[in-house]
């Protein structure tokens, strides 16, 4: 059985609520303590938004959920509308200081992981800086779309720039001893060896035709 505990809940003169946290409160049967009861606190729910006169159900800025519903009676959460005329404080539905595009790149990430090619480029780029350049680069030149946007500029709005974090964004369109590495065709030979070798494992034949490629 779970219920609300409220901790020092404080009230502002017109009845909105100044300060106060939750917990859900789990209590389990034990015949060997006294009450036979055991308590336990389940979840901390975090600074109390609203709560009604039972405390049976209230609105909570939760560490882990963010601002969500919570009732006791059925044990579940729900997700909170911005618009709720229980929620008194606006800034708790700021607006973002930057829209992060999250699907283009994401599904590029998911193809390379599955294609395999994001292996051999990190069996290719041993430094973490080079190879994580190497994707950034890799996936502003696929989702672009034709677009005039500088790499860097891309990378900022965009979900690489939370998975890539040792890409310094300053310098990416203008990066020349990366660039230069780029153009380095011992580099180039390391990469489509092990691009080969990649491919052999499903494929025994392939690239037996390449210049340079007698590996294995």
């Amino acid at each position: 059985m779970a219920c609300i505990k409220i901790q020092k809940l404080v009230f502002n003169d017109d009845g909105t609520i100044h300060s106060g946290s939750a917990s859900i409160i789990e209590t389990t049967y034990d015949s060997s303590i006294r009450g036979n009861s055991r308590k336990r606190t389940r979840e901390r729910l975090g600074k109390v938004l609203y709560i009604n006169g039972k405390h049976t159900c209230g609105i909570f800025l939760s560490p882990t959920r963010g601002v969500v519903q919570y009732d006791s009676k059925t044990d579940q959460f729900s997700p909170v509308e911005r618009d709720d005329p229980r929620i008194k404080d606006p800034e708790l539905f700021p607006e973002p200081p930057i829209h992060t595009i999250f699907g283009d790149s994401y599904l590029v990430f998911c193809f390379l992981k599955k294609c395999g090619l994001i292996d051999v480029l990190r069996t290719s780029f041993e430094n973490d800086t080079d190879y994580e350049k190497v994707l950034c680069h890799l996936v502003h030149g696929i989702c672009k779309n034709g677009s005039h946007i500088a790499c860097d500029d891309f990378f900022k709005r965009s979900f690489a720039s939370y998975v890539l974090p040792d890409v310094p964004v300053e310098r990416l369109g203008s990066d020349s001893p990366y660039f230069e590495k780029m153009g380095d065709d011992k580099l180039k030979v390391t990469f489509f060896t092990n691009f080969i070798k990649y491919q052999r494992k499903s494929n025994p034949d392939f690239g037996v035709g390449c210049y340079g490629c007698v590996i294995l």
